[in-house]
């Protein structure tokens, strides 16, 4: 997609959302095994797809210390919460007035679409950077 990461970023997480939906309502065991194929599909893209597009708007004298800060925070953040907060609320503690499995996809559902939408900033700024090259690569020649 040309240096467009976090566009493709948004959509494997907008698929995301769906899957975790045919994951949650499967009624067969094919479908579940299904959505678990997709699911693990679309994971990992957004996750390595998020380190480029953050090593891709720094200079690169500072390459390693952005690609380290930004796997510090996932690394406390992430899997924080995923081990503590999914626990919680699968446990008992309520989430919109959910809990349980009903509260850990919602929590899910809620936590991927926050993530697009803010992929979505860094797309429209990966996009503006990527139309000012090619205005210079334009001028130069």
């Amino acid at each position: 997609m040309n240096g467009r990461r976090s566009l493709v970023a948004c959509v494997a997480l907008i698929g995301i959302v769906f899957a975790l939906g045919v994951y949650q309502h499967a009624t067969n065991e094919y479908v579940f095994l299904g959505s678990l194929f997709v699911l693990g599909f679309l994971v990992f893209g957004p996750q390595l797809l998020i380190g480029v597009a953050a090593t891709g708007f720094v200079p690169k004298k500072a390459i390693s210390v952005a690609d380290g800060i930004k796997g510090t925070f996932a690394y406390l953040i992430g899997d924080s919460f995923a081990k503590l907060g999914l626990g919680m609320i699968a446990d008992g503690t309520p989430i919109f007035g959910l809990t349980g499995w009903a509260g850990t996809f919602a929590a899910l559902d809620i936590s991927a679409v926050v993530c697009a939408g803010l992929l979505f900033l860094v797309a429209l700024a990966e996009e503006r950077k990527i139309r000012h090259n090619k205005r210079l690569k334009a001028q130069a020649a």
